[in-house]
């Protein structure tokens, strides 16, 4: 979930999804056109609060997605790039005991 900004309404995880997907499809900045497929959406056709978004509010919960969904990336990166590095270190080590002579 990404986080109500504190109202009582807000969007839901589905309209997320389908922000995100849509302005891929549409292309990044052109909230007009977002908002006129809101209207014309039939998976939104019932929820009178996304119908009645500005094209100004959209793009901003669109930004503010694309920023969350960047930092996850971003952190998801980091956290393979940690693990790959212990990894490297776990067999260096393994390979140094293999080395090791072992006495009796």
């Amino acid at each position: 979930d990404y986080g109500a900004s504190g109202r009582s309404k807000s969007f839901s995880e589905d309209n997320d999804r389908w922000l995100v997907c849509m302005s891929t499809q549409l292309g990044y900045g052109r909230w007009e056109e977002l908002r006129e497929a809101v209207r014309h959406s039939w998976a939104l056709r019932l929820d009178w609060w996304m119908q009645t978004r500005t094209p100004t509010e959209l793009g901003r919960r669109v930004e503010a997605l694309g920023k969350l969904v960047e930092k996850e990336v971003r952190e998801a990166a980091e956290a393979a790039a940690v693990a790959e590095r212990a990894h490297k270190r776990q067999g260096a080590s393994a390979s140094k005991e293999a080395k090791r002579p072992r006495t009796q």
